[in-house]
């Protein structure tokens, strides 16, 4: 199975907003539609980046990254959700692994990323947890932060002899 992740465009966005999670699900994350609308109105100070989660060519989810990219430590994930027909396939964790490589790659100034989750959301924990992403302890307006350290590989050159 293919997971991938894709810049939410002027093509994709009718698809992602018609994604849902299961009721249980729904006080954990905002609908796409919010999250699309809050990305593009900068309710706050931080740059968004919202991407389209895809299972082969199929849109199944929605995340964002949310920024100061001049700064080392201000990268969060937000909205993370997959929907409710493509839960429990692993799709998750791919494409959380998947986000954090984007983030290496896209942001070079970024060192770690942040996730807020409430303490119930167990399913979302299971997922971060399994990509690498650790307890700081902290909690920000009653949610966990999870954070990830970029890391970036460097390439060994030879020296002449």
């Amino acid at each position: 199975m293919r997971v991938s992740i894709k810049q939410v465009n002027k093509v994709n966005w009718e698809e992602l907003i018609k994604l849902n999670v299961l009721p249980e699900q729904q006080h954990y994350v905002l609908p796409v539609s919010i999250s699309l609308s809050k990305a593009y109105l900068k309710t706050d100070d931080l740059s968004a980046y919202p991407y389209a989660i895809l299972k082969e060519d199929k849109i199944v989810g929605f995340f964002q990254i949310k920024c100061d990219p001049y700064s080392s430590q201000n990268y969060w994930f937000e909205g993370f959700m997959v929907d409710k027909d493509y839960q429990d396939k692993g799709i998750g964790t791919k494409a959380v692994k998947e986000a954090l490589n984007v983030v290496g790659n896209k942001f070079k100034n970024c060192k770690a990323i942040k996730v807020k989750i409430e303490p119930g959301n167990k399913p979302a924990i299971r997922v971060v947890e399994k990509c690498g992403m650790k307890k700081t302890g902290v909690y920000s307006m009653g949610e966990e932060v999870y954070i990830a350290n970029i890391s970036r590989k460097t390439e060994k050159r030879k020296v002449p002899a």
